[in-house]
């Protein structure tokens, strides 16, 4: 006997995935684009640690910004997740959707 699986489990499963890809992607963008990692802040501490050790100071001012935007971007989901507990989930879906569209746009 096949079980069904419920649609809303298979729509759960299918933005999970499709968030996965999207990051994995993002991730190598950033690093192969920007030179940095855009996930990864330990690597951008290391990087900055490094580039600074070495007096390069403007080359450790990019790892700085993405870490202070790292740092933003986790703040203001939270204040989004706190302030509309139901709707927390579209909400921020559809805050990084438009920051990914700005980012393309501007690109």
């Amino acid at each position: 006997m096949s079980k069904v699986v419920p649609t809303k489990e298979r729509i759960a499963k299918a933005l999970a995935s499709l968030t996965t890809l999207s990051a994995g992607y993002l991730d190598g963008y950033g690093l192969l684009v920007l030179g940095t990692y855009v996930s990864f802040m330990s690597g951008n501490t290391t990087m900055i640690g490094v580039k600074a050790g070495l007096g390069n100071f403007l080359a450790a001012l990019i790892p700085a910004i993405v870490i202070v935007c790292f740092v933003a971007g986790s703040a203001a989901g939270s204040l989004i997740k706190h302030s509309r507990p139901k709707r927390a989930p579209t909400a921020v879906f559809l805050l990084i959707a438009a920051l990914l569209a700005t980012v393309a746009l501007l690109g």
